[in-house]
């Protein structure tokens, strides 16, 4: 049962990680697109 359990929480683990690397993702393609607009609206 042991190693099943610490199988699971390190796959649990990972899971959480590429989660949080696709939303960290998702915000940095976010923060480009608001500071190209910025720049189009400052440069008018």
């Amino acid at each position: 049962m042991e190693d099943t359990r610490d199988y699971n929480d390190y796959t649990h683990a990972d899971f959480l990680r590429a989660l949080t690397c696709r939303k960290l993702d998702e915000i940095i393609d976010q923060n480009k697109k608001v500071i190209g607009l910025l720049e189009k609206i400052s440069k008018q």
